[in-house]
């Protein structure tokens, strides 16, 4: 039986503590040479015992059931069309919204997804591409070796993406907004589906972006937001600013290259916000590549040329400040790479 459902294993003994002090229901228990009807039963004759005994299973009873409930609400929960696109019209108001059923999975929350997109695709424009985030990996996951996050996948709208420039309002853009350094490639072919080292990925590219990735944690509780959480809405996707293409060398130096740069984002006055490795990044961005990829064949998603892949954050998602402006750049690529984005 799965570790996940550890209640069911004590629904037995719960019952048996609930009916106890009768060693049989079809008639009175019966003294036995070992001490009486306590001892037949394997019950300890102290009532204050006894008491805990019970409260106890009572208690995991009650747990079990709400367990049960929390599950079935949310298995309806990708069914309820109406409900989700309220999600997605609060959205696009920039209204937070209510958390997502407790015991949501990753598959029900993929599922919900596709109805919020419907919601919010009229505005935002059609699906461009699709990216990816981490997110921490669920606390009731006691598998052994257990990941400590886990990637959430979101598709990127034609309307998401901003030049690099832009000016945005930090109190209007977003719910809760926030900033990652991340990058853009895009696909060349559909021989991207048959890559299978990072050299034959860059091979499969047209283009390579410096990104600003600008998500959003939209609900009113972000910080008991869960990876199935972040998946209903899109994987937090809300907007993004492109820099300038970097053209792609398919050569080993350029390889090298993504893995060895670092990834700066510096505010006007030049002051280091964050840096970090391009092997912050799966070891290399280009196996960011792989895995997106490999996640999409899973659900039966081919990448057509053209196709735009957001790889995920090098650091850590950091809050924009109002009046400030804040630069990304690939320190090690040829022309040091940038984009920019200025908050009012």
């Amino acid at each position: 039986m799965s570790a996940s459902f550890p209640l069911l294993r004590l629904m037995p003994v719960a019952c048996a503590l609930v009916l106890a002090g009768c060693s049989s229901l079809s008639g009175p228990a019966t003294p036995s040479a070992h001490g009486g009807a306590e001892a037949d039963a394997g019950i300890p004759a102290d009532p204050s015992v006894l008491a805990r005994q019970r409260e106890g299973a009572e208690r995991e009873a009650v747990e079990y059931q709400t367990h049960v409930a929390q599950m079935r609400i949310a298995g309806n929960f990708c069914a309820d069309q109406q409900r989700l696109m309220e999600y997605a019209y609060k959205y696009l108001k920039r209204e937070a919204l209510p958390m997502p059923p407790a015991a949501l999975t990753l598959d029900q929350a993929r599922c919900a997804s596709r109805t919020f997109l419907k919601g919010v695709i009229p505005s935002a424009g059609r699906i461009i591409g699709y990216k990816t985030d981490l997110m921490p990996a669920p606390d009731d996951d006691t598998s052994p070796g257990k990941p400590r996050s886990v990637a959430v996948r979101g598709a990127l709208l034609e309307r998401m993406l901003l030049p690099s420039g832009v000016v945005l309002a930090t109190d209007r853009y977003a719910i809760h907004p926030r900033m990652e350094a991340d990058m853009v490639v895009v696909v060349r072919s559909a021989a991207i589906h048959d890559a299978q080292t990072p050299r034959e990925v860059l091979a499969s590219l047209s283009g390579i972006y410096p990104f600003i990735e600008l998500p959003d944690l939209a609900y009113q509780h972000p910080d008991q937001m869960t990876a199935a959480d972040a998946t209903v809405v899109n994987a937090n996707a809300r907007f993004g600013v492109l820099g300038t293409e970097i053209p792609v060398r398919v050569d080993q130096d350029m390889v090298d290259q993504l893995g060895t740069m670092t990834v700066k984002i510096t505010d006007q006055n030049g002051q280091v916000v964050q840096s970090a490795p391009g092997t912050a990044l799966q070891g290399n961005p280009l196996n960011a590549v792989l895995m997106l990829v490999q996640d999409l064949e899973k659900d039966g998603i081919r990448l057509r040329p053209g196709d735009m892949l957001s790889l995920g954050a090098f650091g850590a998602r950091i809050k924009p400040e109002a009046g400030k402006s804040y630069r990304m750049t690939y320190e090690g690529l040829p022309g040091t790479p940038s984009a920019v984005v200025n908050f009012r």
